[in-house]
């Protein structure tokens, strides 16, 4: 009869797995960047500061956000922000306010819980998993009025290369 694994024991192979695919993904791309230029040389262009946010805008960032139930460490899922959005735009909007004019993120909002999620075969190797990241709702907010200021920045500013696909509203990558 197989004895079962603790489940200490089975977080510690996750954490050493995942840990190890990831610094290998990093040298991976280390090694292929290496010799390429991959700079966009543009003259008098600068990112001087991103604009501040409303009440208005962070609430359109919220009603847009799929109602979840999954949630970041905080355990604050978008459907429960949805809900409480009138009591929490506000001090949201302070937040993301004071994090664009300092330039810097809260780094209580990038702590992720992970978790394993089977993909096939053998469940008891931890390859056959992989890492689901589930960051806070509130740095998902945040990051979306930040894509919005840069994504309008790079189109006044002429930045987009025509070459550029993914990532952008309204161009595929599929052929």
């Amino acid at each position: 009869m197989e004895k079962k694994q603790p489940i200490q024991m089975k977080s510690l192979n996750f954490n050493e797995f995942f840990t190890k695919v990831a610094q290998q993904t990093l040298d991976i791309n280390n090694q292929h960047q290496k010799g390429q230029q991959l700079t966009l040389h543009v003259a008098n262009c600068r990112l001087s500061q991103l604009h501040n946010t409303t009440t208005e805008e962070v609430q359109i960032m919220i009603k847009s956000m799929k109602s979840k139930t999954s949630a970041g460490l905080d355990e604050v899922s978008s459907k429960l922000l949805k809900h409480c959005s009138e009591a929490l735009t506000t001090p949201l909007v302070s937040i993301i306010n004071k994090s664009l004019s300092s330039g810097l993120f809260p780094s209580a909002l990038k702590v992720a819980k992970v978790y394993p999620k089977h993909k096939s075969n053998c469940q008891k190797t931890p390859s056959n998993y992989r890492p689901i990241s589930l960051i806070s709702t509130f740095s998902k907010v945040i990051e979306k009025v930040v894509l919005k200021r840069l994504m309008d920045y790079l189109k006044q500013q002429n930045l987009l290369t025509n070459s550029q696909h993914g990532f952008v509203k309204g161009r595929s990558t599929a052929i």
